[in-house]
């Protein structure tokens, strides 16, 4: 949680408002977390997949639709949001939600550089 509070805070020129390219571009390892893996999870208009440590617990914002939101640890474009933490629009049918995780997750999403 300390790459994400320790991180620039947002930046108008460094950080689109939204992107269709963005997907996760870094990793940090946890151990004995709560994660939610997803599949196609919405933020900002981009789509991806992926592993990424929650804040505040396992519940999950649900609506009528099947839709639903969950705040997680990760940086946009290697910044902070402006207020508060990414909310992911994730399926809860294709969402895991994973206690006592250890492994990968995904830290910040932004558009991968090319080769």
């Amino acid at each position: 949680m300390d790459f994400y509070l320790k991180a620039q805070k947002w930046n108008k020129k460094k950080c689109p408002n939204t992107s269709k390219l963005a997907q996760p571009v870094k990793w940090r390892t946890v151990k004995d977390a709560t994660v939610i893996k997803v599949s196609r999870a919405k933020y900002r208009g981009s789509e991806f997949d992926g592993v990424f440590l929650v804040v505040n617990g396992s519940s999950i914002k649900e609506s009528k639709s099947g839709k639903g939101k969950k705040k997680v640890f990760c940086l946009w474009y290697g910044h902070q949001i402006q207020t508060d933490f990414p909310e992911l629009t994730i399926d809860i049918a294709t969402t895991e939600v994973i206690d006592n995780y250890k492994g990968k997750v995904v830290v910040d999403l932004a558009e991968a550089k090319k080769k």
